[in-house]
């Protein structure tokens, strides 16, 4: 993943201000999320934890940014820590359970391709890349939690090209 899909204000640079952007720019417009909403503050708090996974792990010069060389750094050193030990640091867990639970307005535990189209038009997707993308990785018309936790898996970790989490964020024949 390249770093400028998380450079959510286009500065060059992953930092802070990116987490809170998402869901200012993201989530409060799109969702109608209130600040001072359970909901808000439980996604800013959830979010904080990953920034501060990822830039414990991605910062290397302590400047409280990520740069491009160092976002990518960071990945293959998490690939690399997987395929020795077989896991995922927590925050990244918990990253995955944030994306699913954005994705599931239902609160269902699943993600049909409505909800799929919401969240990732959110982010930037076209409707037709959103529907073509859903049926590219869904399962019987609906993705579980399971099933986007392998979808992650194989978008971050997969060498093989033809892997469906490869299309988790789009695809690109659209």
């Amino acid at each position: 993943m390249k770093a400028d899909t998380e450079d959510i204000n286009g500065d060059g640079v992953v930092d802070w201000n990116d987490f809170e952007n998402v869901l200012e720019q993201k989530f409060e417009e799109a969702y109608g999320w209130r600040r001072d909403s359970e909901k808000y503050r439980t996604s800013l708090e959830t979010l904080r934890g990953v920034w501060d996974g990822i830039r414990s792990c991605g910062d290397d010069d302590q400047d409280g940014k990520i740069t491009e060389d160092e976002w990518m750094g960071m990945w293959e050193k998490f690939a690399l820590e997987r395929e020795t030990s077989g896991r995922l640091p927590d925050w990244h867990h918990n990253y995955i359970d944030f994306l699913f639970g954005v994705s599931d307005t239902s609160g269902d535990s699943l993600i049909d391709k409505a909800e799929f189209t919401d969240t990732y038009r959110v982010y930037g997707l076209s409707e037709e890349n959103c529907h073509k993308t859903f049926d590219r990785i869904s399962t019987d018309g609906a993705i579980s939690r399971e099933d986007f936790g392998m979808l992650w898996i194989e978008y971050f970790f997969s060498a093989d090209p033809d892997m469906k989490g490869n299309y988790l964020f789009g695809v690109s024949d659209v």
